[in-house]
């Protein structure tokens, strides 16, 4: 008697024997648009899924007041079903009660990702859960790498562990693997030497070296491999970036440096949180649509006069670049919420099994934005003068991969008071504890600015608090040192991702002091902001 298929393997089945254009084109709508009838439909099967499924979200809809026999529309869900988040809805339930039928058991594996105390926040997933991913991954391997007919040797050099970077990548890639795409995966992790000697040993048995990591890492990588003599130009390397936003002055350079010829195909940044793996991801058109706002930054207006600052303003709101993705709005649709932040919906693709933990509505705190296919780029034809979808063809040439008609999305990082550096989300609340110590507290007023700076010269990233002195208090050479050491002792203290993503030798904190009331830094009399 044959066994009946678990729905995942089912799943796993579909997605293995569906070319990829097919897995992308019924999400498509003819122009792109942001909410084609498709997603509004699956995003109603959501809803109605975690009412019958999740007792959390039941439990969060009573609470909130919302009767969900009145959603029966797609306007009726923008309308009444409230937006969740990490402290309304995943710190106020435990895992079992956001699981599918309130059973733990349903995922096959946890992961984790460290929270602003430095508890770890649990995450359930079950296998089909990264199908979804997998097409996000299919789709640049694919159109960019042409994974499905190179030889490609995957270089994994995100943090192991339970963590979730490696995880995601390496279940994903192995599943593209069984789908007849030539790639042989390798796991150092974070281990520099691991890496370089891999790449010296393994990468002339491959046509291409493709590196996955956390960019200023890779930036390290690459660094100490041009310092061992290994000759990047002769590997073909491409690379895959996620958790930072990076300027395309800073592609260039890793760019220069790794023997990389083109950006638009050989570089490409994901989009995603731990939360929900990988939401979105960078095409070579959205990134010729950023390398052109960047070189009108660079030339410091349009060419007809319109300062470039204002042409980014008005696509993405600030005048500053962020990462810009495309995503597929059948399984990952994203909104804006009144908060200005980015919330997604978790919508599962397969028709054979529904996500463990589906999430609706989900505010992630990040700063941003989306556009459907169509507007974005008459907007930037519109502004820039040129057609990019064109311009990329005729770069391109014979090497221009699809054109795929999905929405755009764009972030420029955390509203919270958070920032990311080499992928491990530093929070403001850690910094404090250092500053609050006994020996360091009464010289200082406990206001700082944490960011995330950069050396003008290596173009190298690190981790720097700029602190206001108490009254009367001045600069001190050796003040700044032991802050230093008092932050980074209860940083490491208190954050895991801080101690297990970033390598000892980046993990110094650099303090710069300030007088009391700095007119730039600490004006008196307005609402301090914590990060830039």
């Amino acid at each position: 008697m044959a066994t009946e298929l678990h729905p995942a393997t089912r799943a796993l089945l579909e997605f293995l024997q569906t070319p990829l254009d097919e897995l992308i084109a019924p999400t498509t709508s003819s122009n792109g648009s942001k909410d084609p009838p498709e997603a509004q439909r699956r995003l109603l099967a959501t809803f109605a899924t975690l009412v019958a499924h999740v007792p959390a979200y039941k439990t969060f809809l009573q609470a909130s007041r919302v009767d969900h026999a009145t959603v029966s529309s797609f306007e009726d869900l923008l309308q009444s079903a409230p937006y969740v988040d990490k402290f309304n809805y995943i710190n106020q339930y435990q895992l079992a009660d956001r699981s599918f039928d309130g059973n733990i058991s349903t995922h096959d594996f946890l992961h984790c990702s460290s929270g602003s105390g430095g508890s770890p926040t649990f995450w359930g997933r079950f296998s089909n859960d990264e199908l979804d991913i997998c097409i996000r991954m299919e789709q640049f391997m694919h159109d960019s790498f042409r994974a499905h007919l190179v030889k490609s040797l995957v270089v994994i050099c995100f943090p192991l562990g339970s963590w979730v970077g490696g995880l995601f990548t390496i279940l994903t890639m192995r599943n593209l693997s069984m789908k007849n795409y030539k790639i042989t995966l390798v796991t150092p992790g974070t281990n520099v030497a691991d890496i370089l000697r891999i790449v010296q040993t393994m990468s002339p048995s491959f046509e291409q070296t493709i590196v996955v990591g956390y960019p200023p890492f890779v930036k390290t990588v690459i660094d100490a491999g041009i310092l061992a003599h290994v000759h990047w130009e002769q590997k073909n390397i491409k690379l895959v970036f996620a958790g930072e936003v990076f300027s395309e002055e800073w592609r260039d350079l890793v760019r220069t440096r790794a023997g990389i010829k083109c950006p638009e195909t050989d570089i490409v940044s994901m989009y995603g949180t731990a939360d929900a793996g990988v939401l979105a991801t960078e095409t070579p058109l959205s990134i010729h649509i950023r390398r052109l706002l960047s070189r009108t930054l660079e030339a410091g207006d349009d060419g007809h006069g319109k300062p470039q600052t204002e042409i980014v303003h008005k696509i993405f709101g600030k005048e500053r670049l962020p990462t810009l993705c495309q995503y597929d709005p059948c399984v990952r649709w994203f909104e804006l919420t009144p908060k200005q932040t980015l919330a997604l919906s978790t919508i599962g693709r397969s028709s054979a099994a529904w996500p463990t933990a589906p999430l609706l509505r989900y505010d992630i705190g990040d700063d941003g934005g989306c556009l459907s296919y169509e507007d974005m780029v008459k907007t930037v034809q519109d502004l820039v003068g040129q057609d990019p979808v064109a311009h990329l063809q005729t770069a391109l040439g014979d090497r221009a991969p699809p054109i795929r008609k999905l929405p755009f999305v764009w972030v420029f990082g955390r509203k919270m008071w958070v920032v990311s550096y080499f992928g491990a989300n530093v929070y403001v609340e850690n910094i404090m504890v250092g500053l609050e110590q006994p020996e360091v507290a009464s010289f200082v007023t406990g206001k700082f600015v944490l960011q995330v700076a950069e050396d003008e010269e290596s173009m190298d990233s690190f981790l720097q608090v700029i602190v206001e002195l108490a009254p009367d208090i001045p600069p001190m050479t050796d003040l700044a040192a032991t802050l230093s050491k008092s932050i980074h002792t209860h940083l490491c203290r208190l954050n895991s991702e801080f101690c297990n993503y970033v390598p000892k030798e980046r993990q110094t904190i650099s303090v710069v002091l300030h007088n009391h009331g700095d007119p730039k830094w600490f004006p008196v009399g307005v609402k301090h902001k914590y990060t830039l």
